[in-house]
């Protein structure tokens, strides 16, 4: 997907995502990017785990309770592993392609969760194999490509009062830009599902009503709350 190179330790890994065959809604079937970090920089007990043995062998599929019973906590999971043994690296779940096309991160940051919110979704995206089934295609790479400038721009840019006007006016408009794109590949995971958000939409609602205490950031359910934040903060 993007291999090792001397720019930068990580790299993404294209892998597919079976899942499990105990029983239909564990199948996943899912191409899904993995970010690929050196096992030198992994913490300490993630790294020693990912040395270790296989984490499925500590544990049983109960079939009474319908669930994968672990016998000892792991703060990895078997993919993890195996990436492992074929890489040597951590890889990290960063991108399921289901959904839209090009899919869709496999979770959003404070500012994507809250526009999913606003648009009347959840505060994270749907887990691999809820959304229909996507191939790999050049969209993946564009939609990744757009992440990828939000993530390079959006986050550590100068604030406007350092500027001048001129400049000021073309930093708006390229944070207009990023946040359009946010706002794209966000509502784009959520028409799949809107049919089944009126609960959440209405809950929402209610909670908004109801709410009496200072506005912060899991309370948000405004658009135009979340551009000014992007667009027009001063500081």
């Amino acid at each position: 997907m993007a291999p090792r190179t001397e720019r930068g330790p990580s790299w993404l890994k294209i892998a597919w995502l079976a899942g499990d065959n105990w029983t239909p809604w564990h199948r996943v079937q899912r191409w899904a990017i993995w970010q690929m970090t050196p096992i030198e920089r992994a913490p300490l007990g993630i790294a020693s785990e990912l040395r270790g043995p296989n984490p499925r062998v500590f544990g049983r599929w109960s079939s009474l309770e319908q669930r994968f019973i672990r016998s000892r906590e792991f703060h990895i999971n078997r993919e993890q592993w195996e990436l492992y043994q074929e890489t040597g690296c951590w890889g990290q779940l960063y991108w399921i392609v289901q959904g839209p096309p090009g899919g869709h991160r496999r979770r959003w940051d404070d500012r994507e969760s809250r526009l999913s919110q606003a648009f009347g979704g959840a505060e994270q995206p749907p887990p691999p194999g809820e959304l229909p089934y996507q191939p790999f295609s050049p969209r993946v790479v564009e939609r990744l490509r757009e992440h990828d400038l939000v993530l390079r721009y959006g986050r550590q840019m100068p604030t406007l009062d350092q500027m001048s006007v001129e400049d000021r006016q073309r930093e708006r408009e390229f944070k207009e830009k990023l946040l359009n794109i946010e706002v794209e590949q966000v509502t784009e995971t959520l028409t799949f599902t809107r049919a089944q958000l009126g609960a959440i939409r209405d809950e929402w609602r209610r909670r908004g009503r109801a709410y009496n205490g200072p506005i912060s950031s899991k309370h948000v359910v405004d658009t135009s709350q979340v551009a000014h934040e992007l667009i027009h903060a001063e500081g």
